[in-house]
C-alpha cells in the first residue's frame, strides 16, 4: 500500500486536532473510495510492471514522477519555506525517515512481489498497524490495553499463517516473497513511529512529501547499481503507462485527496476505508491478473483485518492522537 508514510494505522498528527468533525458528504465518500481504490490498484499494477522493470528501478522512476506534483502542491499552498525549513533544520531525521519509510519498504515490497501474488502482498501490508502498535508500546511507552493484546494476537496469527503458506511452502520462493513484503510492512511501521517524533513540528503532508523526496533520491542512487540508465528508454509503452498510473494515482492524487478530506473529517470516520485496500487489490488481481484466490488466503486475511480493527478500536474509543502513510501507502 503507497503506503508516502501513510500507514494502515491511519495515524495523524496533533495538527489534526484542529480539524472539524464534519460529516462526510457524497463527495467525501467518493473521494475516499477513489483513494483506497487507487491504493488497492497499486498492487496489481506493481505486479504487472515488475515483469518488465527491475524492482529498485521501478520504485525510483515511480517516485520521481510522484514526488514532483506533491512538492509543487506543498510549495504552492504553503510557500517554499515549507520545504526549505524542514530540510535545513531536520535534514538528518528526514533522510532517515525517507530511508525507512520510502526506500527500504519499496525495495522489500517490489522484490517480494516478484515471488508472490499481488493480493497476498496487499493483505500482508494490512498487518502494518499491528507492528506499529507493538513498537509504540516498547518505544513510545504507550499503554497496552486488552483490545490491543487480543487484536494483535489475532492479526499476528493470521500474518504468520499467511506468510508461511500455512506450513506447506515455508522454505519456498513464495514464502520468501511473503517474508520480504512483511519486512516492508514492518519498515512502514517503524517509519510511523519515527513520524510521531516530528509531527508535532510539521504537518503530515509536509512530513510525507519531504521524506518521499529524500527517499526517492536514495532510490535513484541505488538504481544505478541495479540497472544501467541506458535500459530505461527500453521500457515499453505499456510499461510507461503503468509507471505513470502508479505515480499519479496511488502516489500523488490519492494522497492529496486523503489529506484534503482528513482536514475536515475526524479520523475515526474514515479510517475503516483503509481496510478496503486489500479487498480492492484482490478483486482487481482476480479479474485482471487472473490470480487464484485460495480459501486459506481469505481466512488468514480476515484474521489479519479483524485483529487490526480490534486492536485499533481501543484507540478510537479513547480518542488518542493517531498518526498513515501514510499508506502510504504502497
Amino acid at each position: 500500500m503507497e503506503k508516502a508514510n501513510l500507514d494502515f494505522d491511519g495515524e495523524i498528527s496533533s495538527h489534526s486536532k484542529k480539524s472539524h468533525n464534519a460529516p462526510l458528504s457524497i463527495y467525501g465518500w467518493l473521494g475516499l473510495l477513489f483513494a483506497v481504490f487507487c491504493w488497492g490498484l497499486s498492487f496489481p499494477l506493481l505486479k504487472e510492471a515488475l515483469t518488465e522493470i527491475e524492482p529498485i528501478t521501478l520504485a525510483a522512476i515511480r517516485y520521481v514522477i510522484a514526488v514532483v506534483p506533491l512538492i509543487i502542491f506543498m510549495i504552492g499552498s504553503s510557500g517554499k519555506n515549507s520545504l526549505l525549513k524542514p530540510l535545513k533544520e531536520d535534514f538528518l531525521f528526514f533522510l532517515c525517515l525517507g530511508l525507512v519509510g520510502i526506500t527500504l519498504p519499496n525495495i522489500f515490497q517490489n522484490y517480494g512481489m516478484t515471488m508472490t501474488e499481488s493480493h497476498v502482498s496487499a493483505i500482508i501490508q494490512a498487518s502494518g498497524p499491528v507492528f506499529t502498535i507493538i513498537l509504540a508500546v516498547f518505544i513510545l511507552k504507550e499503554p497496552l490495553g486488552r483490545n490491543k493484546v487480543v487484536g494483535t494476537l489475532i492479526a499476528l496469527s493470521g500474518t504468520v499463517l499467511l506468510v508461511s503458506g500455512s506450513g506447506s511452502d515455508m522454505f519456498g520462493t513464495t514464502s520468501l516473497g511473503n517474508f520480504l513484503v512483511l519486512m516492508s510492512a514492518i519498515s512502514y511501521a517503524i517509519s510511523s513511529i519515527m513520524s510521531k517524533k516530528i509531527l508535532h513540528k510539521y504537518d503530515p503532508l509536509s512530513v510525507a512529501t519531504i521524506s518521499m523526496f529524500l527517499g526517492t533520491i536514495i532510490l535513484i542512487v541505488l538504481m544505478i547499481f541495479e540497472s544501467p540508465v541506458q535500459r530505461i528508454p527500453a521500457i515499453s509503452f505499456d510499461g510507461w503507462i503503468i509507471v505513470l498510473m502508479l505515480a499519479i494515482l496511488p502516489g500523488a492524487l490519492a494522497l492529496l485527496v486523503w489529506y484534503s478530506i482528513l482536514k475536515t473529517t475526524e479520523v475515526s470516520r474514515i479510517i475503516l476505508f483503509i481496510y478496503l485496500i486489500p479487498i480492492f487489490a484482490a478483486i482487481i488481481a482476480y479479474f485482471w491478473l487472473k490470480e487464484e484466490i485460495m480459501l486459506t488466503t481469505i481466512v488468514f486475511g480476515a484474521l489479519i483485518l479483524c485483529g487490526v480493527v480490534i486492536a485499533q478500536y481501543e484507540k478510537s474509543n479513547k480518542k488518542e492522537v493517531i498518526s498513515q502513510q501514510t499508506k502510504p501507502l504502497p
